[in-house]
């Protein structure tokens, strides 16, 4: 499973792997303009990242036309001054069994 997909499977490996009380916390977090420079970065990078994600995947034409002329010009799409940028981070639990 691809890096930026597996924080909400982790729970699943925790019990397969016998862990115990598993659990997960999401925190939501979202991005708008004006962006810091640091923000601006991490966002052009995963832009690209997806956008080369895609070109693998089973989409529509369209689709494909549009995370290509994404990853090529993210500049384009981050300046947008209603561009919004969503992530969630997923902080999971468990417990090692002791018997």
């Amino acid at each position: 499973m691809s890096g930026a997909m597996r924080g909400t499977r982790v729970t699943a490996w925790f019990r397969t792997a016998g862990l115990e009380n598993v659990s997960a916390i999401t925190t939501l977090a979202e991005r708008r303009q004006p962006l810091r420079p640091v923000e601006r970065e991490y966002i052009r990078n995963n832009l690209e990242f997806l956008s080369g994600l895609a070109q693998r995947c089973d989409l529509a034409e369209a689709d494909h036309h549009q995370w290509k002329a994404i990853g090529e010009e993210p500049e384009r799409l981050i300046s947008d001054p209603d561009f919004c940028y969503r992530e969630m981070w997923v902080l999971s639990l468990g417990v090692v069994s002791t018997g």
